[in-house]
């Protein structure tokens, strides 16, 4: 917006006719503009960089402690730390179950629907 402010300030056809304290004013007042303007930006991007070192900082400590603590565990203790616990795998199954149940109405409502309409077209003897 200052950019083109500036360009319409130098291109203004009354520039020639303007006084000079009038000139003085005119650009006084666009280099407050600037300066709002990169205000407003570093105000604006300085806590986002902050807050962007502080995460980048803390999650490569995180990393090097995993990294740390997975090196002194054996092939065993990892394995256990993947599985699931057996609360899950039940509720896993269960739902499963549930799923297929839900599929078999499924295709029994189906077939009793076309028997239906099959019922429906049969002419009666």
């Amino acid at each position: 917006m200052v950019r083109f402010q500036i360009r319409r300030f130098l291109q203004n056809p009354l520039l020639k006719q303007m006084r000079l304290h009038e000139k003085y004013s005119a650009v006084r007042e666009l280099v407050a503009l600037y300066f709002q303007m990169v205000r407003d930006r570093i105000s604006e991007s300085v806590p986002k960089a902050i807050n962007y070192c502080m995460v980048k900082g803390i999650e490569e400590y995180i990393v090097e402690e995993l990294r740390a603590s997975f090196a002194e565990k054996s092939d065993q203790e990892i394995g256990a730390l993947l599985l699931e616990s057996e609360h899950v795998t039940n509720e896993r199954a269960r739902l499963h179950w549930q799923l297929e149940e839900c599929n078999k109405t499924l295709e029994d409502m189906e077939t009793i629907e076309v028997e239906m309409k099959l019922e429906k077209t049969r002419v009666p003897h």
